[in-house]
């Protein structure tokens, strides 16, 4: 993946003690880090900050929400959390972080893959009872996923709060969606596909997410075809 090549040539050029802090979203992009730098110096973290590519170097903030870090010795994350909270993010230190990576995959496994597919923005999967019934059939096997897991997640009711972040970013294109319209690989592997994994290894199905993952994986493999193969004009 991009993410295991990246943290390879970031470990090679590190100082020493360096630490490496993902906020991707859903599951296996802190072990790939792990694999490069080691757990002692791989911060997880999980962000509500939203931002729109524009170009390179160039986003457009698109929402804001609190940033959590989690590292086995909180103490060497101080001066990034100091830092982030003077620029005025709220940031915040972390004993565990599962139950907050689990509460965003399960949002980020009701929505973004739809928005891949459908080319919609958030808010807009809300006005299609298609689309809302599959939010339902995903979110729903990534909750039972969760807790044969034994991992709480931090609201009550899943699928409402899947509606009600679609509802406040209306407007906004979700990560996945944004890999489509750069023609970039998605990371459709660590949600949907990270629910497909876990299901698998607990002896649970989840064929919704299995069926969403393969739509997206192929789409990805046409993408990269049109890559090394674009059309003359």
């Amino acid at each position: 993946s991009a993410t295991a090549a990246v943290a390879r040539q970031f470990a090679a050029l590190a100082k020493a003690g360096a630490i490496a802090v993902t906020l991707q979203n859903g599951l296996g992009n802190e072990q790939l880090l792990r694999e490069a730098f080691g757990a002692e110096r791989t911060a997880a973290g999980v962000t509500s900050q939203g931002a729109t590519f524009l170009s390179p170097g160039r986003v457009r903030h698109a929402g804001t929400g609190p940033t959590h870090l989690c590292l086995s010795d909180n103490g060497k994350l101080a001066p990034l959390v100091a830092a982030l909270s003077k620029a005025g993010f709220e940031t915040h230190l972390e004993k565990s972080i599962d139950s907050l990576v689990w509460s965003k995959l399960v949002i980020n496994v009701g929505i973004n893959a739809l928005t891949a597919l459908t080319g919609l923005p958030n808010g807009r999967l809300l006005d299609f009872p298609h689309t809302r019934a599959l939010m339902g059939d995903l979110v729903a096997e990534a909750v039972r996923v969760a807790q044969a897991r034994g991992v709480p997640l931090s609201y009550a009711e899943p699928l409402a709060m899947v509606y009600t972040v679609a509802e406040k970013t209306g407007r906004n294109r979700s990560s996945m969606l944004q890999d489509f319209d750069r023609r970039r690989p998605s990371e459709i592997d660590f949600i949907n596909g990270a629910i497909v994994r876990e299901a698998e290894s607990l002896g649970l199905e989840a064929p919704v997410n299995r069926t969403v993952t393969r739509l997206v994986q192929a789409l990805d493999a046409l993408h990269a075809e049109e890559g090394r193969h674009p059309a003359q004009a």
